[in-house]
């Protein structure tokens, strides 16, 4: 008790050992940590997940056959395929009774007594072969055989999507995600509806596989593409201005699984009648196919969907398609049948319709389990779906799981978690505090740097406002441990970036120095703060900047807390610490933590690495390369970790015992093995320079829908608190991960990010890692308190998207030991 008191923790839930949990603290007790201490011991409670258990009925089966062609060429498209078996959909149906067919498999609740099937079809070139795989029983479903496991996920995943649609909820953009088109709350004034929406995957877990249930809903506008571009028509910079508002934007089609795009550009001389498509082995409305034959986009909409477009002449919306090793492919869309998805510019600016937008899309746990348990209601058929809501279905809900012999648990699997030690900031005069503490803005801040040398650039309508600000500052300054001096002032007369360039340009002509320099910036222009930091970061001598928004200095309301916030910035981005972390114990002195992310622009990506260089990981080497294709980005991750072990190297005149590299950037669907080439480059650079030094490798998920809560009574749930740590049970049986919950948030639900290692698992215990990972998220100076990844990763992605939205080019050298980009 005493160590838990230690700790911070005040009570301590005792809990029967499981098998799982034993066997984890064997191998903890068995590994070695690099600096030889022993895993941190933390406390255990239990927590309610979004988890629920599926499976057969017991004594039931359902049989799978592997599916090929006999007689014939490769068939490459999977509607080819299906075409053949559609052909003799009456004879299959005979013969499997009960069947769905997924890709090159089926699977059927009937055993036919052969382990070989032949089928002859339309085309007397073509047989199809069916043969018996296996059987797939409850037992199977949980079973750690790895083959029989992704047998059972993809059946099962077909299975809800099918339940979901039978359910009569309407599929949406990615695999999983439907919406209640009829369930809309409409945002007046705004031509935008929030529609209720759910997430249902699959997901192996140790225990078993469980069906996974988030509630995730959508903002869409009620005004399609074709309507805001009329708004458009007839101003000069027409084609320009709807390209600012179209691309990089996200929109959803109207037709089909509803999916969503985000958008390239959009072609002007190209229309629906002018622009033709090869299309291969799909089903038409009228139920013929085409195969290879070229139509108009007019055309196909008719007759694969039923749908007439009304304008002829409209521009399209243009989406390139990016597959490796293929070249790329362009999708085309009618502006008439997409509505743009997400929050609008002008409404994030607007603080009422942002409030109800964030209480509607953002629920609290309990509100968000008891949209969970509706849609669970919905499929046990306690529940139906208001008829405006739903579309004609042949089956019920509860009829389709009963005619495949599958139940759901509503009950929500619980689990045990783990609570990390309390993480303890220093700041100044040696003060230690709780690290989940939001008062540092009122200390004394760790290694202050006096501000003596700096500019300040404004319009002159904002004299008074920008004097104001100085004085308050330079009050502040003291209370923070910082002195501030007098600013040089630099008045312009309009708010061209170009009189700006020029007030800071003359003095750098002289020779003259600065710490930073403060910029003022128009509110209404949006590309100012990019031009200003792109010419600042590219010259030969770079210049360290930080842009205020003149909106700042007139919301006097908020000055006791931007003003501060902004002094900090400027603080750090100079070079002052704000606060140490305190060191998480079992780790080396020499320990190079790295952070890796990427950032989409224009054209290309841009790979950013963040580094710690000392020993309480609070100084960084910072980098990003600009990269044309993914190939590419694996070279570029060798070349950005090779300097910054050369900057480690330097700063402490040896190389670290141990590296890890936390991978961000995970996109959703996105395999492992695409890193495997990244670590293994890394590797090689060790090898040759430091063959001694351990690697851990692990790659960060924020995408995906896990979510569990801490439960105070029977009807109460709440967000758990900071530090929690789920490492058995509900992750990956095949893989060495776990969930951390780093944060807390105010409004909402709070979402666990996902750390998988996948290189270097023994070179320290788990539970130092994961504590080590949780100290991690309170090192980021731009927030007081923790954030969800750990602060390397998110100095890559601030830097990286800085680098792709303003500069577009290599950071540069000089630049890499500052935090020039917070």
């Amino acid at each position: 008790s005493d160590v838990y008191k230690r700790q911070g923790i005040n009570r301590v839930c005792i809990l029967p050992i499981t098998n799982n949990l034993m066997q984890s603290s064997r191998r903890e007790i068995k590994a070695k940590s690099v600096s030889g201490l022993p895993a941190t011991p933390a406390a255990l409670t239990k927590v309610t997940t979004n988890l629920f258990k599926i499976g057969l009925s017991t004594s039931n089966y359902i049989h799978v056959y592997s599916v090929s062609f006999e007689n014939a060429v490769a068939i490459e498209f999977t509607a080819l395929r299906r075409k053949y078996i559609d052909s003799k959909r009456e004879e299959v149906k005979k013969i499997f009774k009960k069947y769905v067919f997924i890709g090159p498999t089926l699977f059927s609740t009937h055993d036919t007594g052969s382990s070989v099937v032949k089928l002859d079809t339309n085309d007397p070139q073509v047989r199809v072969v069916f043969k018996k795989a296996s059987m797939l029983s409850i037992d199977d479903i949980n079973s750690k055989d790895d083959a029989k496991a992704q047998t059972a996920t993809l059946f099962l995943n077909f299975i809800v999507r099918t339940l979901s649609r039978s359910s009569g909820l309407t599929p949406f953009n990615a695999i999983g995600r439907f919406l209640i088109m009829g369930d809309a709350q409409k945002i007046e004034n705004n031509h935008l509806k929030i529609v209720s929406g759910y997430k249902a995957t699959i997901k192996p877990c140790e225990i078993g596989i469980l069906l996974g249930i988030d509630f995730t809903p959508c903002i869409i506008s009620e005004r399609t593409v074709y309507q805001e571009l009329k708004k458009l028509e007839g101003r000069p910079d027409y084609r320009k201005k709807a390209r600012e508002m179209f691309t990089r934007k996200s929109v959803s089609t109207l037709y089909g699984k509803r999916r969503a795009y985000f958008i390239d550009d959009i072609v002007f001389d190209k229309n629906p009648d002018t622009h033709k498509f090869s299309v291969n082995g799909e089903k038409m409305k009228e139920g013929t196919e085409a195969d290879g034959e070229k139509v108009s986009v007019s055309e196909y909409m008719l007759k694969r969907y039923g749908i007439k477009i009304k304008n002829k002449i409209q521009p399209l919306l243009l989406h390139r398609v990016y597959e490796k090793g293929l070249p790329e492919n362009s999708v085309y869309l009618v502006p008439e049948l997409c509505t743009l998805t997400g929050i609008p510019d002008d409404v994030l600016k607007n603080g009422f319709v942002m409030r109800k937008i964030t209480n509607d899309t953002k629920p609290r746990p309990n509100q968000r389990m008891g949209k969970v348990a509706t849609l669970l209601d919905v499929f046990s058929g306690k529940k139906e779906l208001k008829k405006e809501e739903t579309k004609s279905r042949a089956l019920s809900p509860k009829d389709f799981l009963k005619g495949w012999n599958l139940q759901i648990n509503p009950v929500p699997i619980e689990v045990s978690v783990r609570i990390a030690p309390g993480v303890k900031v220093t700041i100044g005069n040696k003060q230690t505090l709780d690290g989940y503490r939001k008062d540092y803005i009122k200390q004394k801040i760790f290694n202050p740097l006096h501000i003596d040398r700096w500019m300040i650039v404004y319009h002159e309508n904002n004299s008074e406002k920008v004097r104001d600000f100085v004085e308050f500052i330079r009050k502040k300054g003291a209370v923070f441990g910082i002195e501030v001096k007098a600013p040089i002032f630099e008045v312009t007369r309009t708010y061209s970036c170009d009189e700006f360039k020029d007030a800071i340009n003359k003095h750098l002509k002289k020779g003259e120095k600065f710490q930073i320099v403060v910029c003022i910036l128009s509110e209404k222009s949006q590309s100012d703060y990019a031009e200003m930091k792109s010419w600042t970061m590219t010259r030969s001598n770079s210049v360290i900047t930080q842009m205020i928004k003149e909106k700042t200095l007139k919301d006097t309301r908020g000055h006791n807390f931007s003003y501060p916030n902004i002094l900090l910035q400027m603080n750090a981005k100079m070079g002052a610490e704000l606060w140490r972390v305190n060191q998480t114990p079992g780790i080396p002195q020499q320990t190079l933590i790295i952070g890796i992310d990427t950032a989409s622009g224009e054209v290309g990506k841009y790979v950013g690495v963040a580094a710690t260089l000392g020993p309480n990981f609070s100084s960084y080497y910072t980098k990003v390369l600009k990269v044309n294709e993914s190939e590419e980005i694996r070279g570029s991750v060798g070349v950005l970790v090779h300097g910054a072990l050369d900057s480690f190297s330097r700063s402490h005149k040896v190389y670290p015992k141990l590296i890890v590299v936390y991978r961000d950037g995970i996109g959703v669907g996105q395999k492992v093995e695409v890193f495997e080439p990244e670590y293994k480059g890394i590797l090689k650079t060790l090898e040759e320079k430091s063959p001694k030094t351990k690697l851990i490798y692990a790659i960060i998920s924020k995408k995906h829908n896990i979510r569990f809560f801490e439960r105070h009574n029977e009807k109460m749930l709440e967000n758990p608190r900071p530090g929690t740590i789920i490492s058995t049970d509900i992750v990956d049986r095949k893989k060495h991960e776990f969930l951390i919950m780093s944060h807390f948030v105010r409004v909402g639900s709070t979402s666990p990010t996902k750390i998988q290692i996948i290189h270097g698992f023994d070179a320290m215990p788990q539970t130092n890692f994961e504590n080590l990972t949780n100290s991690m998220c309170y090192g980021y100076d731009n927030w007081q308190g923790p954030i969800r990844v750990p602060a390397p990763c998110k100095y890559a992605s601030v830097c990286a998207r800085m680098m792709a939205k303003c500069v577009k080019e290599d950071s540069r050298d000089e630049l890499c030991y500052s935090k020039y980009y917070i």
